[in-house]
């Protein structure tokens, strides 16, 4: 039988404000925060001694991009990786799990998200850790040669090129785009 309206999955859908519309709703008073901006969602148990932190930094959607501009994201991701494991996750020791890739969030906005899960660390450091990570990190982006680019934008090309062997990789690489299919409730 065909789902109800009841029963018909929603899925949250968000692209948070730029800082110049992020002025224009609260005021310029938001101008003073490093980020203008943030979305939150906590979830706390007094049994669980694990902290994770997800922040997602918006770059914009396939429109606004295009392929260059998704490329160019992409690149930044494969530099991000190893940069945000490397200091995060080698030198501070903050968490087992370190991560940092592009994604496209269900409203079908691409980011790039930074993942922290550590057993020792409250979330709020974790943050202040990642935000502090990002600084250095596009320092880092200036420092590379035109020819360490190069040499990256090549692998991340051929990664993109690459087609799926298993339907599992398929499924995968198309998700984002049913995950941000909106469902018809016209009968």
């Amino acid at each position: 039988r065909p789902m109800t309206f009841a029963e018909t999955p929603k899925f949250k859908s968000m692209k948070l404000p730029t800082v110049a519309e992020a002025e224009g709703i609260f005021g310029p008073e938001i101008l003073s925060e490093k980020i203008p901006v943030k979305y939150q969602e906590l979830a706390v148990s007094p049994s669980e001694e694990n902290n994770a932190v997800e922040m997602t930094f918006q770059f914009g959607s396939d429109s606004d991009l295009g392929y260059e501009g998704i490329g160019v994201l992409e690149l930044i991701g494969s530099f991000a990786y190893s940069s945000a494991y490397n200091q995060l996750r080698t030198k501070e020791q903050l968490g087992y799990i370190v991560s940092v890739y592009t994604r496209k969030t269900a409203g079908g906005t691409w980011g790039l998200t930074a993942v922290v899960q550590s057993s020792s660390k409250p979330p709020e450091y974790l943050e202040e850790r990642i935000e502090a990570w990002i600084k250095t990190f596009v320092e880092e982006l200036a420092e590379k040669s035109p020819e360490t680019y190069a040499t990256e934008a090549r692998g991340v090309v051929v990664q993109l090129l690459e087609e799926d062997t298993k339907l599992s990789s398929e499924v995968g690489s198309w998700w984002n785009e049913i995950v941000v299919t909106e469902t018809n409730h016209e009968k």
